[in-house]
Formats: C-alpha cells, structure tokens, sequence
C-alpha cells in the first residue's frame, strides 16, 4: 500500500486500518538506531517499572524485561490498533502480568501519582498540541528521582521529510530541553547520533537521532 505524504503523516500519527501493520514495519525499520539508544539510556534496575508513551507495537519489550529481575513494562497508546497489535506480539509478557498495553491518551494518563521509576517516548513529541499538558502528566506519574527519555529527529532532518507538513510539530534538542526545564524537570541533556542516509524524492538527507533525558527532582 503506497501512501501519499498526508495519509503518511496521518498513520504515523495514530496507526489504524488496513495500514497500520505497514505503517509499525516502517517505523521499526526506520528507526533501529533510535530504538537502540534510547534502550542504551533506559539503565534498567531490578524491579523497576517503566511506562513507554506511543509503544506502536511493541519491539521493545522483550529487551527491556529481560534486562533485569522483576522488571514491570506498561504502556499507552491512543492507536487502538497499536494495542491490539503490540498485546498480540507480545502475549506472553501480557499473560505473565510482566506488561500491559492500555488504551488512553497521554494528557489523561490512567495511572496513580509517582508510579514509575523510567517514563520513556520515541517519535511521540511531534504529536503533542500542547505539550505543557503531557508533560504535566508525566511528572505527575514519575517517582521522585525518576527518569525521563524522549527520543526523535531534530527539527532541521525532520522537515526534510514530505510528510512532516502534515500535523508535526518539529523541535531541535535545545527546545526540546528548555520544554522539559519548564516543566520542573532538571539536568535535562541530549545526545545526538548520525543516522543512515535516506533518498527521499530523489535527495539524500542524512539523517540524525536525538535522545534527551531529565529528571523529576
């Protein structure tokens, strides 16, 4: 199924239909490196219980529970099909009661106040119209001392991409920084990694992976 840059950027945004299986291929596929580091940035204990914002379907979640003992994933999506797809890839974690995939929205998140040791997101930032909101939330669920990590393409790779006009809303890392600051977030701190080069439109771009980090006080 070819998309056009809209259709992309809409199943990008919240996979769903007969695309959304292409659209998560896509995304695995395209972002290994991004994947990789935020991973890297995770520094797992025993016992810790992390939540993962926009988990598509779920790649990460075998590394991430065989990292450590007794360590808890949760997970939230506004994709109904991402939870779908994600429980199925991943059932017998579900089964276990080692992760859950639950269905809401990040502005509304349906956890108790200081839950999570790790909060983490990749490629979800672009999609938050108000960003004060999501990340009012997600202090609110941090523990104390907690971490949190969002990873993404800086603002001036990412809109080289046709399909970024469409409802993205694009950061370079030291916004993204001073965004977490703002929010009572501290040492908030970003490492940025050469990426593969892609042809888009018959133009080679080279693309770069950003992961940034802060801490709930």
């Amino acid at each position: 199924m070819a998309f056009t840059p809209e259709e992309q950027a809409a199943q990008l945004r919240k996979p769903s239909g007969d695309g959304a299986l292409q659209i998560m291929d896509y995304m695995t596929r395209g972002n290994t490196l991004l994947y990789r580091e935020v991973l890297n940035q995770l520094q797992i204990q025993p016992e810790h219980h992390l939540l993962e914002l926009g988990q598509g379907n779920g790649y990460l979640v075998p590394q991430i529970l065989n990292t450590e003992q007794n360590v808890q994933y949760s997970a939230i999506d506004f994709s109904e099909a991402s939870v779908n797809i994600a429980m199925a890839e991943n059932q017998p974690a579900v089964l276990s009661g080692k992760a859950r995939f639950v269905l809401g929205n990040i502005s509304d998140l349906p956890f108790d106040k200081q839950v999570f040791d790790t909060v983490f997101g990749i490629n979800v930032l672009y999609f938050w119209e108000q960003p004060e909101t999501e990340l009012k939330e997600i202090f609110r669920v941090l523990k104390p001392n907690g971490t949190f990590i969002l990873g993404y393409r800086p603002k001036n790779k990412m809109q080289q991409l046709p399909f970024t006009q469409f409802g993205f809303q694009l950061y370079e890392p030291d916004e993204v920084e001073n965004l977490l600051l703002q929010s009572g977030f501290t040492q908030a701190k970003s490492l940025i990694f050469e990426d593969a080069e892609r042809v888009v439109n018959s133009k080679t771009i080279k693309m770069d992976a950003a992961v940034t980090l802060a801490f709930k006080p």
